[in-house]
């Protein structure tokens, strides 16, 4: 059995708030989007195994991520494309997860790549590093 692909991504921090209103507009919406992909991260790094329970498990993490970014409001274009690629990809990752045989990876792997890809997109466009 192929081992799960996990996000080795890492955990961004959030953005004060800004001077403007479109500023602050942008800093809410940023920091809206950070605190599910946060959440995200760290229920997916909470997973532990490379079992089929454990490929449910991560599939179950990654669908209702999927779920929680699709309840944000962005207005933002650039942000709120973003967010659907984030949203997009963790859907795919839950997905398949679930039409995975044992739990390989082989469904799983473009779509955490992609989602990886995505982030670096959040944190470039929200301004925000890495936090160590």
């Amino acid at each position: 059995m192929d081992k799960l692909i996990r996000l080795t991504g890492m955990v961004v921090v959030t953005l004060a708030a800004l001077g403007s209103t479109a500023c602050s507009k942008k800093a809410d919406e940023c920091n809206a989007v950070i605190d599910v992909y946060n959440k995200g991260l760290d229920a997916n790094h909470a997973v532990k195994g490379d079992d089929p329970e454990a490929a449910s498990k991560l599939g179950a993490v990654w669908a209702k991520e999927a779920g929680e970014y699709a309840k944000l409001t962005i207005t933002t274009p650039e942000l709120k494309t973003i967010a659907g690629k984030l949203q997009s990809e963790a859907q795919g990752a839950s997905t398949g997860l679930a039409n995975a045989e044992e739990g390989g990876a082989a469904g799983v792997k473009p779509h955490v790549d992609a989602y990886a890809a995505a982030s670096k997109e959040l944190q470039s466009f929200c301004g925000v590093e890495e936090k160590k």
